[in-house]
């Protein structure tokens, strides 16, 4: 009858408004937790060029180290030569000063 499509009209009509409703508000949390993944993606990056950028400089620090270990090993090959040569004098000369002791 009229009445009852009047009935059934008006209930389709509410249950669409409330739809549309529950709609709005899952758009907006869908709208909202994109918000939050962009936000926390670009935290993301940003804390991965930051372990970047400090890998980078361990690299360097370990590198500059390694150089750095090099050129001490270096002097200390250099000082150890010179400490053989000064020895190899001292001896020499130790054994003119005995020859010249010798002599006098």
């Amino acid at each position: 009858t009229h009445e009852c499509a009047k009935r059934e009209l008006e209930e389709a009509s509410s249950e669409k408004v409330g739809l549309a409703s529950k709609l709005t508000a899952q758009s907006d949390e869908i709208a909202l937790l994109k918000e939050r993944a962009n936000a926390s993606h670009s935290s993301y990056l940003l804390e991965h060029e930051r372990m970047k950028e400090q890998m980078k400089n361990m690299c360097m620090l370990v590198e500059d180290s390694s150089n750095e270990r090099e050129a001490l090993q270096n002097k200390l090959k250099e000082s150890s030569i010179a400490v053989e040569t000064l020895t190899t004098s001292n001896s020499s000369l130790t054994a003119e000063v005995e020859t010249l002791k010798d002599e006098i």
